[in-house]
């Protein structure tokens, strides 16, 4: 049992290290537009992998040191690697470093995480929202990433990286709640469509500034 225990979460995590891999690999037949799906189905097998932890109430240092590698190769690795492809002519130097200082701001995000106990909250933005971010912007906004100065938003996700800025953990504990949470933003992605997605992004990058906040002021009260 207990072996069963510890494989389900890690077939999990390395579903989402093949979707990495595949997403690397597409961009060498130039289907970009495919390997940023990969890096969206990555993020749910990296939810479930959490899911299942949770569920199972177990977490091994081997499965959290696995789930780093395959957040590196999925949500630190393949974004870069797409972006740089897709629009190499039309880089600049100060573009190029600025994949570069997001692709090791993640390495080190994961790193730090690996090696520290995390509970609900997360120090620093998700590597997972970060690359999955990138991928929906690239597929829902692709012109964004033509534009002179969109390589401040890969020094911002950098920056949140390996910021002490807290996020919460977005985990879902009731199968009543999670189909109706479910049910609500396929309502609402049929009328907004990609803006309510881009939004869910953007709400969740700021929650860790509202937090901090939050948290502040609460030790001020007391």
């Amino acid at each position: 049992m207990k072996k069963e225990i510890y494989t389900l979460p890690n077939l999990f995590t390395f579903s989402n290290m093949l979707c990495g891999f595949f997403a690397l690999m597409c961009v060498t037949t130039h289907r970009y537009n495919f390997a940023a799906l990969l890096i969206l189905a990555g993020m749910v097998f990296d939810f479930l992998d959490g899911y299942a932890s949770w569920r199972l109430d177990t977490q091994s240092e081997f499965g959290k040191r696995l789930d780093s590698f395959a957040d590196l190769i999925t949500f630190g690795l393949a974004p870069v690697v797409i972006i740089f492809a897709a629009n190499f002519k039309s880089y600049g130097f100060i573009y190029k470093f600025s994949l570069l200082i997001y692709f090791i701001a993640i390495s080190y995000r994961l790193i730090r995480y690996s090696l520290r106990n995390n509970n609900n909250i997360f120090q620093g933005l998700p590597a997972t929202f970060s690359g999955g971010f990138i991928a929906f912007i690239f597929l829902g906004f692709p012109s964004f990433f033509t534009k002179p100065w969109s390589f401040l938003f890969f020094v911002m996700l950098a920056f949140l990286s390996i910021s002490s800025i807290p996020y919460k953990k977005i985990v879902i504990k009731k199968n009543s709640a999670a189909l109706l949470i479910m049910l609500i933003l396929i309502i609402l992605y049929i009328v907004f469509k990609e803006y309510l997605i881009l939004s869910l992004f953007v709400l969740y990058l700021l929650s860790g500034f509202i937090y901090a906040f939050y948290s502040r002021t609460k030790l001020t009260w007391r």
